[in-house]
C-alpha cells in the first residue's frame, strides 16, 4: 500500500538540534510527530496533538519499534511531548496512543540552551 505523501515542511528549533542530551534517534521522532501535527498545510493551524502508532514513527524514522517507543519516553522526560494510551472503544487488547506536543520554549532543552 503506497503511503499518502504529508506536503510542506516541519520547522525545527535550532536548540534542539544542537542538543547533546537528545540521541539523533530521539531528535528524529520530535521531528516526525511534528511532520504530523497539522490539520492544514495552507493555514498552518496546528492539532496540537497527534496519533501515528510506534509502527507508524519507527518505519518513518528507519528504526526498530523498540526504539521509537525509547525515543518517545525520553521526549516525555524532556516535557517536549506527553504521551497517552487509550483503549479503543469495544476492542479488549487494541489500545492506541496520542501525543500531545508540548510548547518547546516550556521543555526541558529550551531552559537548558537559555543564556
Amino acid at each position: 500500500m503506497a503511503q499518502k505523501k504529508r506536503k510542506g515542511y516541519t520547522e525545527v528549533p535550532n536548540a534542539l538540534i544542537e542538543s547533546e542530551r537528545l540521541s539523533p534517534a530521539d531528535k528524529l521522532v520530535w521531528v516526525i510527530l511534528q511532520s504530523h501535527n497539522f490539520i492544514n498545510h495552507d493555514t498552518r493551524e496546528r492539532k496540537g496533538f497527534v496519533c501515528p502508532s510506534y509502527k507508524t514513527i519507527a518505519r518513518e524514522a528507519c528504526i526498530s519499534r523498540r526504539q521509537a517507543v525509547r525515543s518517545v519516553r525520553n521526549l516525555e522526560g524532556w516535557r517536549l511531548v506527553k504521551c497517552s494510551e487509550q483503549k479503543v472503544k469495544g476492542k479488549k487488547s487494541y489500545r492506541s496512543n496520542s501525543y500531545d506536543i508540548l510548547p518547546f520554549e516550556e521543555s526541558e532543552i529550551a531552559t537548558e540552551a537559555a543564556p
